[in-house]
Order: C-alpha cells, then sequence, then structure tokens
C-alpha cells in the first residue's frame, strides 16, 4: 500500500479540542464520594469494589498504609481525582485533552519560528510561556466549574 507522506508540521492545521458541558461535575467533592444512594452505597465505595486492584495500587503510589477508613480523610484531594478519572467521563475528557500539550506546543513552534534559528533561550521563553498559559486556561476552568 502506498501512502503519501506527511507534511510538515509547519504546513499541517493546527486542531482544537472543544467540549462542552452544562452544570457538570468535572472532580467529585468528598463530600460526593461519601454521600449514600438510596442503596445505602457511596461512590467512593463502589469504586473501590470495581476496581480493587487500581485502588490498592493507587494507594501503594502514594505510599500511604490503609489501617482504618478514618485514614482515608488525610488523602481525599488524591483520592478524589483518583475516583474522577475512574467515574467522571469529563474528568477524563479533560486529561486526554491535557495529553495533547506537548504535541500543541511542537506545533506551535513550528508555526512561529523556522527551526534553524530556535536556540535555547527562544526555546525556554515558549517553553515558560506555554506553562503561563495553561495556568491561566486551568485557573478559568477551575473558575467556571466553580
Amino acid at each position: 500500500m502506498r501512502m503519501p507522506r506527511a507534511p510538515p508540521v509547519c504546513s499541517m492545521m493546527s486542531f482544537s479540542v472543544l467540549t462542552p458541558y452544562f452544570k457538570e461535575e468535572v472532580l467529585f467533592s468528598p463530600e460526593d464520594l461519601h454521600r449514600k444512594n438510596e442503596d445505602g452505597i457511596s461512590i467512593l465505595f463502589y469504586l473501590r469494589k470495581i476496581y480493587p486492584d487500581e485502588f490498592r495500587n493507587f494507594l501503594q503510589q502514594i505510599d500511604f498504609k490503609l489501617k482504618d477508613e478514618e485514614e482515608l480523610k488525610e488523602t481525599m484531594d488524591e483520592i478524589c481525582n483518583w475516583a474522577s478519572y475512574r467515574g467522571q467521563t469529563l474528568t477524563r475528557t479533560v486529561r486526554g485533552m491535557m495529553y495533547y500539550r506537548k504535541a500543541l506546543e511542537i506545533q506551535c513552534l513550528q508555526d512561529m519560528i523556522d527551526p534553524g534559528k530556535i536556540n535555547v533561550s527562544m526555546f525556554s521563553f515558549f517553553q515558560t510561556m506555554f506553562i503561563i498559559i495553561s495556568l491561566i486556561t486551568c485557573l478559568f476552568f477551575v473558575a467556571k466549574v466553580d
């Protein structure tokens, strides 16, 4: 099969990701995770039963030894993220969009500068700008959710 050669990045069209949502929670809050439904089961209990190996691996990754359920409250920020990645579609979508960051940085550098003229100071400037833009985007996204 003959495939055409891919064009250089500098001549590719840019792409964007648009994720519409309306009053949808992005991350579970600790209250959401512990609130029991009509059957008396909390979201955290449900996710731990569905993904027992992943939960054990997660606790091992954050170097947490579970002795009783009350100790889980010490690491609720990490647990909220873990649960949201498994139970919230929008959280997985946002995380997937953020995986594009490096590709977008490279594409932007290619679109803005002749690759032969890039030096270290210009690259660090653009890297800093991307970090600032990413932080502003995240803050805007979080503000919209709240």
